[in-house]
């Protein structure tokens, strides 16, 4: 969110320097390292759901996104079956 500092140590998300809690099942990633940065006025971080293979803020130039190029919202969302 604006005015927020993000940072990921060893694939593990931290937002204002407290670990975000993310209560739903997720491929383990270790891998990435990012920031701190601090989110401008007006612009979001993004990141993909499938984060091992997502390309989202991470890797963009710049890394963050303005609220008017946001075109959507989520509003549901629906778990997978287990195989």
């Amino acid at each position: 969110m604006p005015n927020e500092k993000t940072q990921i140590r060893n694939g593990t998300i931290f937002i204002n320097d407290r670990l975000l809690e993310e209560p739903f099942e997720k491929e383990s990633w270790t891998e990435s390292n990012f920031g701190p940065i601090v989110v401008p006025e007006n612009e979001y971080f993004v990141l993909g759901d499938n984060r091992p293979n997502s390309a989202d803020s991470r890797i963009w130039e710049p890394p963050t996104i303005k609220r008017k190029d946001i075109l959507g919202k989520i509003i549901e969302i629906i778990p997978s079956k287990k195989r």
